[in-house]
């Protein structure tokens, strides 16, 4: 991961620094719900990361994964959805 790309998304409009190892912008619904599996599975940290405009810091990676929705083609929740 290029660091100039990364930099734009640890931080948000509260100008609080965060930190994080890695940045993901899945296209579609099966890519986000393989990141969002594999980094359930291994206990990695997630930030979404959407319009950057918190005021609150809530968008501020502490470490972890920053998965950003910005390409997201048709977003969708499925809550009938069982894990195994």
């Amino acid at each position: 991961m290029r660091k100039d790309i990364l930099s734009q998304y640890v931080q948000d409009w509260s100008n609080i620094a965060g930190h994080a190892i890695m940045f993901v912008q899945p296209k579609n619904v099966l890519e986000c719900a393989t990141i969002l599996r594999i980094c359930y599975d291994n206990k990695i940290p997630i930030t979404i990361s959407a319009g950057k405009t918190n005021l609150t810091g809530s968008a501020t990676p502490k470490g972890g994964v920053i998965l950003s929705i910005a390409k997201l083609i048709t977003p969708s929740i499925n809550l009938n959805l069982k894990l195994n």
